[in-house]
């Protein structure tokens, strides 16, 4: 968290600044007020005349430095929150195929909203209100000195013991808020399951049991939740207790000071409302320590996300141009304990179009993550132009290769944007990956033609359109090697029948296509064709 402070020391600069002003004019305010009151005792209107002027010039400026001073906060707690959000939303998406899939995407949304809130509300605004509230204690405790240094000294030893309940109270706040935060993000995976899956809920007609489950989230996070703030109750009453005790006791000593003539029935006034203050915000001070301390969890959860490191790499992309074959010797990948692929050997020429068939669970679609770099676990050897694979990061490889997955994904966005994903193209580059993806039919029957909406991952298209937008992708963005799984599953023949001769007639790129079931007709159409099995007592994860 400090790093993020650090970045934005000119805001926090503003907001100390703004404090100490706004302090500054309370203090002279709190002498103006002694002044104006023992005016008053003494029937002096001079004084009283006087000082009043003073006092009304005085509470303009505590006033109007006490609008800087809260708008500053929130100034710097809304960078502070954004700047945080974009570092861990770019942490994300640094991570590797394997770590992010080790995560749900609800756990992802969790984390980047609930528990980014939870870090706002009880990190960054309490820690603001700490800095005011203790500048304003230092002027009390300076003014409490200056009429009573005996009396400010027993404030001071109240306030101390007055700490030791919310400190040792911290350990368990912090305990409820990780508790609590783990529940959030349980809940967001309920709904994310139940929200994506409302096609099988609604036909299997299981609507009651995913409700009970919801049912069991959403009480979990409730008693959760109850410890959470009744801890944090616990701990405002105890310090409301200690803080009205010491206003009594130092209430007393102060009128026994004022019997004795060592203070004016003025001074005795300001010191009441000084002691008050410094008890008062030192509660305050006192409420936030549980707060600060519970944000732990958070905040090791968001530097978690946000601190992922760079690529290891750093080779260009140019460099890992592939101009040979890709072969694959004696790999084998395992799920846990269950083998997907074992021993399992190819050669795939610069230029050839291969296929990849055989029963579910062989490993079909495992070897092509492998082969863009995704799973780096296995055993045995992948080389890209005599090069082990090991050598060349993820990015490298994917600069090289194109993927398209057996679930298309498209953006919230124009079909424009999601084929060039951002890119400039020139009119007969995008014209040549739209007639070769068969999509050119589908544009003409579009009122927007290619910016119209896809929708959110794609729902206004139908599951053959999707798969020609994906494939219009892979090719205008030029890849050498281009890897296909199932991609042309949901296309007709006459539309399948384009796209693949248009694949199999392009001499520079290297095809391998997954498919469960190849006629003998398209088999004769590939260089090669894998029949690949799956190992003894395999799973279905391909």
């Amino acid at each position: 968290m400090k790093k993020y402070i650090r970045a934005r020391f000119g805001a926090l600069a503003l907001v100390i600044l703004s404090a100490v002003l706004f302090s500054g004019a309370s203090l002279v305010a709190t002498l103006l007020q002694q002044h104006l009151i023992d005016g008053v005792t003494e029937k002096d209107m001079y004084v009283v005349g006087r000082t009043a002027l003073a006092l009304l010039g005085c509470g303009a400026l505590e006033a109007g430095a006490f609008v800087v001073h809260n708008v500053s906060i929130n100034l710097f707690s809304c960078k502070l929150g954004s700047d945080i959000r974009v570092r861990a939303f770019a942490g994300i998406l640094r991570r590797s195929y394997q770590d992010f899939s080790s995560r749900t995407t609800s756990d992802y949304i969790s984390a980047m909203t609930n528990d980014l809130q939870q870090l706002i509300a009880a990190y960054i605004d309490p820690m603001c209100l700490s800095v005011s509230v203790a500048i304003l204690m230092l002027r009390s405790i300076i003014l409490m000195f200056h009429y009573q240094p005996v009396i400010a000294l027993l404030a001071i030893l109240f306030a101390g013991l007055i700490a030791v309940f919310p400190i040792v109270m911290g350990k368990l706040v912090e305990k409820y808020q990780g508790r609590r935060s783990e529940a959030l993000a349980a809940l967001n995976a309920q709904m994310a399951d139940a929200f994506t899956g409302f096609e099988v809920i609604s036909s299997f007609g299981i609507q009651s049991r995913i409700n009970r489950r919801f049912q069991d989230c959403v009480d979990t996070l409730r008693r959760r939740e109850y410890k959470y703030y009744a801890t944090g109750s616990l701990v405002d009453g105890m310090g409301q207790f200690f803080s009205i005790l010491a206003q009594a006791v130092i209430l007393i000593m102060a009128g026994y000071a004022v019997l004795q003539g060592k203070m004016t029935l003025g001074a005795l006034t300001v010191f009441i409302g000084l002691s008050s203050g410094f008890c008062g915000n030192f509660s305050t001070i006192l409420r936030f320590l549980p707060m600060l301390k519970g944000a732990k969890p958070l905040i090791e959860r968001i530097n978690e996300l946000a601190d992922y490191p760079e690529s290891s790499g750093g080779r260009s992309a140019e460099n890992a141009v592939f101009r040979g074959p890709i072969t694959v010797e004696n790999v084998s990948f395992q799920y846990e304990k269950t083998f997907v692929l074992e021993n399992f050997s190819a050669r795939f020429e610069k230029g050839g179009k291969y296929a990849l068939t055989g029963p579910s669970g062989c490993g079909k679609s495992t070897l092509l993550r492998l082969l863009m770099g995704w799973l780096p676990e296995y055993s045995g050897t992948i080389r890209f132009d005599g090069r082990d694979a090991r050598e060349l990061t993820p990015e490298q490889l994917q600069a090289q290769i194109s993927y398209i997955e057996q679930n298309v994904f498209l953006f919230n966005a124009t079909l424009r944007e999601n084929i060039t994903l951002g890119a400039d193209f020139t009119d007969a580059q995008l014209k040549k990956a739209l007639t070769d993806s068969a999509l050119v039919g589908d544009l003409e029957n579009m009122p927007d033609g290619l910016d119209t909406l896809a929708g959110e991952n794609g729902h206004k298209l139908s599951g053959g359109q999707k798969q020609r937008v994906a494939i219009a992708r892979a090719l205008l963005h030029n890849r050498s090697v281009l890897l296909i799984d199932e991609g042309t599953s949901a296309l007709d023949r006459e539309n399948a029948d384009i796209v693949e001769k248009s694949l199999l007639a392009n001499p520079e790129l290297t095809l391998i296509l997954v498919s469960h079931h190849l006629s003998p007709e398209r088999a004769s159409q590939f260089t090669q064709v894998y029949t690949m099995h799956a190992p003894a007592e395999g799973r279905d994860q391909a």
